[in-house]
């Protein structure tokens, strides 16, 4: 009886959404999307500009500093600018993007990423916008300041031959047994 009446409303809302026609007035349709509106000044649910522009084999990696808010003016470090090297020469069949501050929206909808984003000290903002691209778009999640030795390409071949959607490194908080707190290394996810 209920599935029922989830299928015969999906299937209402699927064809309201064909004909265009929400089935809301505007101001109801208003107050529906007021709260994420007035958080973040967009409508929500929006694609972002480069989705289905990018390959699901990317290399993600994010840097931003109060010398480097913007991509059109930063100048890695050099130590950074090292291991982007290491990483460009040894990306194997992946592709290697680095995110910068002013970039971001351009690849992920607001809506992905924590309400007060901006006011995130760095390693967080990486850290959410990591799993934000993860999500959307796949990939591998790695820390800008890898220094990458060999291609990645034999681990993801695996993980898909395995069946995985994810595979990354987990180590104990404690000397608990692995049921007791475990944290994921952020350095490195990768998903699909």
């Amino acid at each position: 009886q209920e599935m029922r009446g989830l299928r015969a409303e999906n299937e209402r809302l699927q064809h309201q959404q064909r004909v265009g026609s929400s089935g809301f007035q505007p101001r109801e349709l208003e107050a529906l999307s007021g709260p994420y509106r007035q958080i973040t000044g967009l409508e929500a649910h929006h694609l972002p500009e480069m989705y289905g522009s990018v390959r699901e084999k990317t290399i993600w990696a994010y840097w931003v500093s109060n010398d480097c808010r913007s991509s059109k003016h930063c100048i890695l470090p050099p130590q950074i600018q090292l291991c982007t090297e290491t990483i460009e020469r040894n990306k194997g069949s992946f592709d290697f993007r680095i995110l910068h501050y002013d970039e971001v929206e351009r690849y992920v909808n607001r809506i992905e990423l924590p309400i007060r984003w901006r006011e995130l000290q760095p390693a967080l903002q990486k850290d959410s916008l990591m799993n934000a691209l993860l999500a959307r778009y796949g990939g591998v999640a790695l820390d800008i300041s890898t220094i990458l030795f060999r291609p990645l390409d034999e681990h993801w071949d695996e993980m898909v031959r395995r069946g995985a959607t994810f595979r990354g490194y987990m180590y104990r908080l404690n000397n608990l047994p692995w049921r007791q707190p475990e944290a994921t290394a952020v350095w490195f996810l990768m998903s699909r």
